[in-house]
Parts: C-alpha cells; structure tokens; sequence
C-alpha cells in the first residue's frame, strides 16, 4: 500500500501515531507491507527508482530483516518500508533528526517508482521479480550465520 491508495494516512497515523517531522517528511515515499499469509515473512525488498529529465536514474534497495531474527513480519501484521529503512510500528519506532537517506533527493525527483521486489518466508520459500538479487544476498547470509533449517529456495 502506498501514499495514493485509499486508507493510507489512516494506517500510517494508526502504526505511526507519535513520529514528528522529520518522520513525516519521508510519509509520501514509504509503503506498507502487510503479510496477508498465514506464514511469517522473514525478509522483504523495496527497491526504490528515482527518474528526473538528463539524469540517470537512481535505485535505492531496503531489505534484511533476516538479520533481526525478532523483526519479522508475522500473518496478519505490517511493516512500514522507508527508503532509510524498515520500521516494524509500533514497537520500535523512534524520530529521527538525521537519516543516512537525503529526503531532498526524493523530493526533486521528476518521478518515484517503489515496487516490492522479492519476500522470503519462514519456510524458505522466496517469491518475487527479484530484479535486485535479494535471492543471492539472503541465499549467502542464511549460510553465513549457520542457520540450521532454514535453506531459501524459489
């Protein structure tokens, strides 16, 4: 879900309720995920394209919740992506002054294009375009942090 759809300030200010201005500012370019399965989502990218005229154009990628065991998006919950990253609302939200994202960037864009581009659930199974090789990224982590029953698999 994003800025223009329906019902999007109305989640937002629900996951959201206390974030100030330096939070705001980022609002038109975050999506919502919301897990509408029965099984946990372990990982998910948001890949961001930023176009102007004589530019090139610029992507930007948010995704490794596997490297937070406990920030997982369980059935029936929601996560809010940010291009400065992921906020699992409303347990871990905190305004901050100074994101490593520069929201001006964002905002002088002639054109923002999010897609959600790849998920990885607690069963392994990985879905998605995958144009930002979340696969091979998440494949190499699983194995680097040795865990024992968890194989990603398309």
């Amino acid at each position: 879900m994003g800025a223009t759809d329906p019902g999007f300030q109305a989640l937002v200010d629900r996951l959201l309720p206390n974030r100030g201005p330096s939070t705001n500012q980022w609002i038109p370019y975050c999506v919502i995920v919301t897990n509408h399965t029965e099984h946990t989502l372990i990982d998910v990218a948001v890949a961001w394209r930023l176009s102007s005229p004589g530019r090139p154009d610029r992507d930007h990628v948010v995704s490794g919740l596997i490297m937070h065991p406990d920030r997982r998006i369980g059935p029936g919950k929601s996560a809010i992506e940010f291009p400065v990253g992921t906020i699992l609302a409303p347990y871990e939200f905190t305004d901050h002054q100074n994101y490593s994202v520069d929201v001006g960037e964002y905002r002088s864009a002639g054109a923002v294009v999010i897609s959600l581009d790849a998920g990885a659930f607690e069963s392994g199974q990985f879905v998605g375009p995958d144009a930002t090789h979340e696969f091979e990224r998440l494949r190499a982590e699983v194995s680097r942090r040795g865990r024992p029953g968890l194989a990603i698999h398309r």
